[in-house]
């Protein structure tokens, strides 16, 4: 029970929380927003350019422009996947390192217990 004191253990206790929550949010909003931004983003068929003797690469770029670039919508979709990626993978590193504040914090009792023990 001497564990249950020790400062580590409950600085541990909460980055494995913490994180576990994040990464657990952070991966639901990730499916979330893949699924939004599959939804969103429009497949545009083109004909090939062997048809159309008029189009040269300077008329291509001008008429290929706006299905390049990503309407706002779709920027501020794959932003948001963005960041809930880097939450969900902040989430899994605080998940690991409170898991080993607390191991190691565990283990540095149970060393310390058995040197009190022996004498």
């Amino acid at each position: 029970m001497e564990v249950l004191r020790s400062p580590g253990f409950w600085l541990g206790v909460a980055l494995t929380l913490l994180g576990f929550g994040n990464w657990i949010v952070g991966h639901d909003k990730v499916l979330d927003h893949h699924e939004l931004l599959r939804r969103t983003q429009a497949t545009v068929t083109l004909a090939p350019p062997d048809d159309f003797e008029q189009l040269n690469e300077r008329t291509n770029a001008t008429l290929l422009k706006p299905f390049r670039v990503s309407s706002g919508r779709v920027s501020a979709l794959e932003q948001k996947l963005d960041f809930y990626r880097v939450v969900e993978a902040g989430g899994r590193v605080m998940t690991l390192l409170g898991l080993i504040v607390v191991g190691s914090t565990l283990l540095r009792q149970a060393h310390n217990g058995n040197r009190a023990v022996r004498g």
